[in-house]
């Protein structure tokens, strides 16, 4: 599944048309939905990967901000 679809770029190209402060905050809960949760998820799925070597990593989301926990299901040590 996409993270990204045509329905988050339409919404970036009306942000562009409409690039002040009351446009957004009538529209931020398409923000939230169609931008920055799949921008969440993008980074959860793909750059934990890439980080941690794929396999095996789990993420955890503390407060708003990312911590990357890497762990290696066939060694206890940690990656």
């Amino acid at each position: 599944m996409p993270h990204f679809t045509r329905d988050t770029f339409d919404f970036l190209a009306e942000l562009k048309a409409n690039n002040n402060r009351p446009w957004f905050e009538a529209n931020k809960p398409r923000y939230e939905a169609l931008v920055r949760e799949p921008a969440l998820d993008f980074i959860q799925q793909e750059v934990a990967g890439l980080i941690c070597g794929g396999g095996g990593n789990g993420l955890k989301e503390f407060k708003g901000s990312i911590h990357i926990q890497c762990i290696n299901l066939g060694d206890p040590a940690p990656v």
